[in-house]
Formats: C-alpha cells, structure tokens, sequence
C-alpha cells in the first residue's frame, strides 16, 4: 500500500515539474490576445526568427523556441509573409503559425504587364490552383 502512495505521489510531483518547466520556457509570452503581424522578409539575409519574435516579445525563450523548429522543422523553411500571432500564444502555437502557411504574402510586379498576368501572379503567391484551359 506504501508503494502505490509512493508511485501516486511520484507521478503527481513529476507532473507538476513538467507543467512548470513547459509554462517557463514554452508559455505565452503575455496575456494580450491582440494579434499583430509578424513579418519574414523576402530578402531572409541574416534574418533570424527566434530572434526577432522575442525582440517582438511573441515568444519567451528564444533557445526553446529554436529547439522547437530544429527538431519539429528541421527540413521546413519559413516562408517570407507576415504572420498573424498573439501574445497570448504558448511557443507550440507559434511555431504551428510560423511553420505554416503565411496570412500575408509578397507579390511584386513590375513592368508593363497585363492583368492576366497580374492574376497569375497572385494566384501563385496565395497559393491557389491553377488550371490552364
């Protein structure tokens, strides 16, 4: 009887070790659920993510955010866009956010172009279908 009080007691401790330690490093960052618009530039030359969401203050500790997209994304590339995050998101959150596809996309055009083209060109970015006829 000793031993299942032991083993209860045991798990319920650990339990609550876990939950402390996830709410340290992979908690929400703040209360506010006000969504701002994370941005990953085009041009992604010395553009770090985990970097500039704690600079942002969207996640709480860079290195276990990093740990997240080098274990769960390690062959995912984030995709230039912006990205729709809250304070209140915990850190797994984020990186689903992150990881998938952007809310906003870039689309450059240049030139005189007609606006068939143009259309193909944002159908390409947002990532609808497209069937040539």
């Amino acid at each position: 009887m000793n031993k299942i009080i032991f083993l209860i007691i045991f798990f319920f401790l650990c339990a609550v070790i876990l939950l402390i330690v996830f709410l340290r490093y992979f908690g929400p960052a703040g209360n506010s659920s006000k969504k701002q618009v994370f941005i990953v530039p085009q041009n992604e030359t010395g553009f770090d993510v985990g970097t500039s969401l704690k600079e942002k203050k969207l996640i709480k500790n860079q290195q276990s955010f990093q740990f997240l997209l080098n274990t769960f994304a390690k062959d995912k590339k984030t995709l230039p866009g912006g990205y729709r995050i809250a304070q209140n998101m915990n850190a797994w959150q984020v990186f689903r956010a992150i990881t998938s596809k952007s809310d906003l996309a870039w689309v450059t055009v240049s030139g005189c172009i007609r606006k068939e083209q143009v259309g193909e060109k944002l159908m390409k970015a947002l990532g609808f279908l497209f069937v040539n006829h």
